[in-house]
Order: C-alpha cells, then structure tokens, then sequence
C-alpha cells in the first residue's frame, strides 16, 4: 500500500496453519476519502507481502467489526 495515501490502523498476530502461509488481518485508513480497507496480508515464501481479500469503503467502526471476524477465521 502507498504509505502516503493510507495509513495501518490495526494488525492481528500473524498466524501460520497447516499446510498455509503465515498471514494476518490489516486495518488501513484511507486518508483521501477518510474510508477504511481491510485486507488478510500474505508472507510469501520469498518473504514478500502479498494482500488478498480486501474489503473497501468501510466505516472504521464497520471495519474494526470486519477485523474481529476475519481474525477468527484465520
């Protein structure tokens, strides 16, 4: 993510399953529309980040609600 446009907001433990790369749930706030993304971020096997799953538009109290849910099911 551009550092200059949004900015972390929160961040889960990473956590690694069977058979999964390590990942965790990352809160952005969009600084332009004062709108919040959530993301699962990825650690590849090269040591890259990769963000999968976003969820755009949020409100921050919709988006810290998402982040409860998607930690759960990591």
């Amino acid at each position: 993510m551009n550092s200059k446009t949004v900015s972390v907001i929160k961040k889960s433990k990473w956590v690694k399953g069977s058979g999964m790369l390590p990942s965790r749930v990352v809160v952005w706030h969009r600084k332009g529309d004062d709108s919040y993304i959530t993301h699962v971020e990825v650690k590849n096997e090269n040591n890259t980040l990769s963000f999968i799953w976003g969820h755009y538009d949020m409100t921050r109290a919709g988006a810290e609600k998402d982040f409860v849910r998607r930690v759960k099911s990591l």
